[in-house]
């Protein structure tokens, strides 16, 4: 864990930081800012969407597309705060970790 949320939570969550995302758009996305080292699948995927709406960290944004419905998912001020507060999480335990690598 980096702070309060998964790994894999923190990047879907800075997927969806500047723009709505499908489902499958976020598959590319998280696979893309995390550099390949992060495959969602759709098995594993919408449950955490699921759980990240219960959480009120994102929110389901539906729209219909030539007569049949997509839904898109964005990040709501709350799921901003919980990414702004694992960042200041991850950002001591780095100066942590160089204070220690830096003492051997």
């Amino acid at each position: 864990m980096y702070g309060k949320n998964t790994k894999v939570t923190i990047y879907i969550l800075l997927a969806l930081l500047n723009k709505e995302l499908s489902g499958y758009d976020l598959i590319g996305e998280v696979k893309a800012i995390s550099q390949g080292e992060i495959t969602l699948l759709t098995g594993s995927l919408y449950p955490k969407l699921k759980r990240l709406t219960e959480l009120e960290y994102i929110e389901i944004a539906e729209e219909r597309l030539t007569g049949r419905q997509k839904t898109t998912y964005r990040i709501t001020e709350k799921g901003t705060q919980a990414l702004l507060d694992d960042m200041k999480k991850i950002e001591t335990l780095l100066g942590q970790m160089k204070r220690r690598l830096g003492e051997s």
